[in-house]
């Protein structure tokens, strides 16, 4: 039985996905926790997983939870837990082919690597570890850093960064079938970690931080993200210094508290982890271990 198989069976009123206050993977009911009246379905329960989640008071334990909505006792709520089944879906990527690498990507040319010096970082190391590459005239793409995402030691996907900051937009990624794996149900970053993982927004971070530093690819995540996130037993998230990402952060802690491991938020004094001083990044290394 599926969770809200089990949620109808007991009458509890609940949203589902494409309800304005449910999203992908979640179902809502109103909290008996901080008002029923009050809170339109601000409950979440995760499908996979099978926890409670309320976005205004946290946390709540699926027995207890159970147990305030129906008034049925602990005793017979534990036994129709157990009949619960958790879905694997979440961890299933969507393959889509074979990757498809735009013309033009080669060596890092000296364009490339003065930006990257600028940004004090060595370009040959990071070529070899992340295997980035450079593209120079290009329709699209011209002059860009080629930033490889790498799953299982293979190229899935891809980014691009412009060494320019005057252009309209500075990064450009691979469309859907241009993909063999939809980066957001990614980790960039994440062949390189072991118990614990720093979480970053954007490549850049990840290699000023080092190994054992992932990017979720900007400051939007996923469900598939956050459940891969949460098979860390320490987990570090370090977004920008920037009130929106700093929320994004916040609603990504939450989002990990329920699982079991230590869930951190970590704010540098730059902007973000690519102009980081280097006693922070030694320090902010200092979780992996």
């Amino acid at each position: 039985m599926k969770l809200d198989d089990l949620l109808e069976r007991l009458k509890i009123k609940f949203v589902r996905e494409g309800h304005h206050h449910s999203r992908a993977g979640w179902i809502q009911t109103d909290c008996p926790f901080c008002g029923r009246d009050s809170n339109k379905f601000h409950l979440g329960w995760n499908l996979e997983s099978n926890y409670v989640h309320c976005w205004r008071c946290g946390h709540h334990k699926l027995n207890q939870t159970l147990v305030e909505l129906t008034n049925i006792s602990f005793v017979e709520i534990n036994e129709l837990i157990k009949s619960l089944t958790k879905s694997t879906s979440v961890i299933q990527h969507d393959p889509r082919g074979e990757v498809e690498i735009p013309n033009g990507v080669g060596d890092l040319q000296k364009q490339h690597r003065n930006y990257l010096q600028k940004r004090r970082y060595d370009p040959d190391e990071i070529a070899e570890t992340w295997g980035v590459g450079g593209i120079g005239l290009h329709q699209n793409l011209s002059w860009r850093i080629f930033i490889p995402i790498i799953y299982q030691h293979e190229t899935v996907s891809w980014t691009t960064r412009s060494i320019s900051d005057q252009v309209r937009v500075r990064y450009m990624s691979a469309s859907a079938n241009q993909e063999a794996m939809n980066h957001k149900q990614l980790l960039y970053g994440e062949d390189f970690c072991n118990h614990a993982v720093i979480v970053h927004e954007g490549a850049f971070d990840v290699w000023r931080t080092g190994k054992g530093a992932v990017a979720t690819c900007g400051t939007g995540f996923t469900r598939s993200q956050v459940l891969k996130l949460s098979n860390y037993p320490i987990r570090v998230i370090c977004f920008d210094n920037e009130p929106e990402a700093q929320q994004r952060a916040d609603e990504l802690c939450s989002l990990l508290e329920p699982f079991q491991g230590e869930t951190y938020n970590v704010q540098l004094s730059s902007k973000d982890a690519s102009e980081a001083p280097a006693n922070e990044i030694k320090e902010l290394r200092g979780f992996l271990k």
